[in-house]
């Protein structure tokens, strides 16, 4: 309790917490789905713009075709970000190839259980293990959000995980990737005769490219605590367990963490700083703040691990009041709360924010 009240009046300016001095670490950049506040995520504009402005890392949520290609897509299914139910272009005004006979409904539980934050049930939708790559690329991506910028709709195709990566190292950034659905995407796999793990496709590519140890500049995260695990077997490199609700938030999860030797955790950032609304998405306002869980950051950096927050946007429906709707004032506090890195829609205003704070002394705000 001392602590949660500690952390509000830090809010609050009834208590001085400093922020870290200029030769500390700060806490990562991770432009998430690229500069996608800005851009339509998960392309190329997307990504090369959030490297100009100042991230450390960039997020490809890794989704794989019918011949076994991976490319950048928040889901395996593709309406919402895409012309793929638009073929005559009425709509886009780029015309494609019908794909209509696509349409298909899949159940995309996991296998995890105890864990159900990941069972999207049963969908219906165009899915990208059912287009070969060079059909995908006929397709053209949109912003998803409509309280955004629109002008750049349909003038972006899908990103490949090799050009993902390309643009990475020609900034000698750090790549980030999620392996999305791959209970789910295995078992359809299977039944179609294929015997190949999505998560062994995305090691397999990895390395290629280089990527092969502990210090290679990449994040491997997954909701599915099986698959996090198992890689442990697989690979060195650094792996992030996504969590998304309260009740598996407890000392015996990191425990079990530490002990499988993963690095790190992300975590949603309304599971730090509580709200009046409890709100972990991106529709309604998260209102006042009730109190701060920085116990919670130092409990999870006391089994050894690293605490990754999602997602942090510029928008007013996304910060709460206290902070008067002012993204500066809530990176402030959570770095002073100590977390490790920011996965953010505009790391632009994160790369400014810690830049005005080397210009002002390191004094707040």
């Amino acid at each position: 309790m001392k602590t949660r009240l500690l952390g509000l009046l830090c809010i609050l300016g009834y208590a001085q917490c400093g922020l870290p001095n200029k030769d500390s670490k700060w806490p990562l950049n991770i432009a998430h789905r690229g500069s996608s506040g800005m851009f339509p995520e998960h392309t190329r504009k997307a990504y090369v713009s959030a490297l100009e402005q100042g991230a450390d890392y960039i997020e490809c949520d890794v989704v794989i075709t019918s011949d076994l290609e991976l490319v950048c897509s928040h889901e395996p299914w593709i309406s919402e970000t895409s012309n793929v139910a638009d073929h005559t272009g009425k709509i886009s005004g780029v015309p494609h190839t019908d794909f209509s006979d696509r349409l298909k409904t899949y159940n995309m539980n996991d296998d995890d259980l105890g864990f159900d934050w990941n069972d999207k049930g049963d969908v219906t939708d165009y899915f990208t293990f059912d287009f070969t790559l060079k059909e995908i690329m006929e397709l053209r991506r949109k912003q998803t959000k409509p309280n955004r910028d629109s002008q750049f709709d349909w003038k972006y195709s899908f990103v490949t995980f090799d050009e993902f990566i390309d643009i990475a190292k020609s900034f000698n950034a750090g790549i980030y990737p999620e392996i999305k659905q791959p209970s789910a995407i295995n078992r359809i796999f299977a039944e179609r005769g294929i015997n190949e793990k999505v998560e062994d496709i995305i090691l397999r590519k990895l390395s290629e490219h280089g990527y092969d140890s502990e210090l290679s500049k990449v994040f491997i995260q997954c909701f599915e605590l099986s698959t996090i695990k198992s890689l442990q077997s697989k690979t060195p490199m650094k792996r992030i367990f996504l969590v998304k609700r309260e009740p598996k938030f407890t000392e015996s999860l990191w425990e079990e963490l530490s002990d499988n030797g993963i690095y790190g955790v992300g975590i949603p950032k309304s599971l730090i700083i509580r709200t009046t609304t409890e709100n972990d998405t991106d529709s309604n306002d998260p209102g006042l703040i009730r109190f701060v869980e920085r116990e919670r950051i130092e409990t999870i950096h006391s089994y050894g691990l690293k605490a990754h927050l999602y997602t942090f946007r510029n928008e007013w429906t996304d910060i709460p009041w206290d902070f008067g709707k002012d993204p500066y004032k809530e990176y402030e506090e959570y770095v002073r709360i100590g977390i490790d890195g920011f996965f953010t829609d505009f790391p632009a205003t994160l790369a400014n924010f810690k830049k005005n704070v080397h210009i002002n002394g390191w004094k707040g705000f």
